[in-house]
C-alpha cells in the first residue's frame, strides 16, 4: 500500500473490491498456480489498484491498473478507470463483444461494467 489510506465512498469500495476479485479470478483462470500481486495506491485525487500476474511463457506479461477517481477528476461521477474505458467504447457504438476484445476482458465483465456505469450515471440503456 502506498500513500495515506482514507475512507472511500461505498461505491468506490465496491468497485475496487469487484475489480480485485475479477483480476484474481482471471489470474487463477489464465495463469493457474502463478503468484498474483495487488497494490493499492492512495493518490491525491484517486485510488489506484494495480494487479500483476506473471503470464505463461507463451504470453507476454502485462500489468493491469485500475482505480477510482474522485468526482472532481476526469473519470466522471465516481467511475473507475475501467468503467470510463468501457463507457468511451460504448459511446463509439461498439457492442459488448467488441469492447471485450478491445479490452481483453470477458463479455460478461463488459456487461457488469456497463450496468455499473448506467447505475452511477442514472442511465437505463445505450440510447
Amino acid at each position: 500500500m502506498e500513500g495515506t489510506p482514507r475512507r472511500l465512498p461505498p461505491p468506490a469500495e465496491v468497485s475496487l473490491l469487484r475489480t480485485a476479485r475479477e483480476a484474481l479470478t482471471n489470474a487463477a483462470k489464465h495463469a493457474p498456480g502463478a503468484p498474483a500481486e495487488l497494490a493499492l495506491s492512495f493518490e491525491e485525487r484517486c485510488v489506484r489498484l494495480t494487479v500483476t500476474n506473471p503470464a505463461p511463457p507463451s504470453v507476454p506479461a502485462t500489468a493491469h491498473t485500475t482505480g477510482w477517481a474522485a468526482p472532481a477528476a476526469s473519470a466522471g461521477p465516481g467511475l473507475t478507470v475501467r468503467e470510463v474505458e468501457v463507457l468511451r467504447l460504448v459511446a463509439r457504438g461498439l457492442p459488448n463483444g467488441e469492447i471485450a476484445a478491445a479490452l481483453f476482458i470477458a463479455e460478461t465483465t463488459v456487461k457488469t461494467h456497463v450496468n455499473n456505469v448506467f447505475a452511477k450515471i442514472g442511465a437505463r440503456n445505450r440510447a
